[in-house]
């Protein structure tokens, strides 16, 4: 599944949300419909969950989390999303600035005051990928034992059947 069919159904998974239909269960209910194709066709697999005024009123896995070991996706499953969170960065921003919550040029230390260099970078330097921030800020074995802790558990559930 690439990353544009993704952002996809999230652009219109959140039109639904704010479209015009009375009852939490209608509004569901019009999500299902729209995604049940998809996954029919096998063009989705993944999770949905959609929420109103901070209440879900759509959660449900879809397909194949591990092909290899049949493991169906689960509410709960780990996405690797990569880059796709930058798109949705992207509009919190935009819908934040636009709300007046922030300014696209307020520095970083104004909202979190004890961020290294944060009297240095604005928002707009962190939209567009250029405030100095490095790209990994986590620690490469603590990654290696998470990676392995994720492959320990998959081969208990395997042994586990």
């Amino acid at each position: 599944m690439n990353q544009a069919k993704i952002l996809f159904c999230g652009i219109v998974l959140s039109s639904f949300l704010f479209a015009d239909v009375s009852g939490q269960s209608l509004k569901a209910q019009r999500i299902a419909e729209y995604i049940d194709p998809f996954v029919k066709a096998g063009h989705f697999s993944g999770v949905v969950l959609a929420s109103e005024d901070g209440k879900i009123i759509y959660e449900r896995a879809f397909g194949i989390a591990n092909a290899e070991y049949d493991i169906p996706n689960r509410l709960n499953t780990k996405f690797n999303i990569a880059s796709i969170t930058k798109s949705m960065t992207d509009v919190t921003l935009i819908r934040m600035v636009e709300a007046g919550k922030l300014g696209i040029n307020d520095k970083l230390t104004k909202y979190i005051p004890d961020f290294p260099n944060g009297d240095k970078i604005t928002f707009e330097m962190l939209a567009r990928h250029r405030s100095g921030i490095p790209h990994r800020v986590t620690d490469p074995a603590e990654e290696a034992v998470a990676i392995f802790s994720i492959r320990q558990t998959t081969l208990i559930r395997r042994l586990t059947r």
